[in-house]
């Protein structure tokens, strides 16, 4: 026989248990949705088929080098100084 108060800790044990699992479950989706949408290998899909694409076409790809504004800006700087010593 149990008393009044160990059948209502065991209702209260067992409506914890509950909310818990609910959590765990929402929790388990959240986190394969999460990597579903943020999978690496899915991110950088369409950089791998670049690569695979410019390495299967048996050429050379050429890629142009832009300098930064930065440097620029600098090598003027230099090229008026170069003038300036002559």
């Amino acid at each position: 026989m149990k008393t009044k108060k160990e059948c209502k800790t065991i209702k209260d044990t067992y409506d914890t248990s509950r909310i818990l699992v609910e959590l765990f479950e929402k929790y388990k989706n959240y986190d394969s949705t999460m990597f579903e949408h943020y999978n690496p290998d899915e991110l950088f899909a369409n950089r791998r088929k670049k690569i695979e694409n410019l390495t299967n076409n048996g050429g050379i790809a050429i890629i142009e080098y832009k300098e930064s504004i930065f440097k620029r800006i600098l090598n003027k700087i230099k090229s008026i100084f170069d003038i300036l010593k002559r």
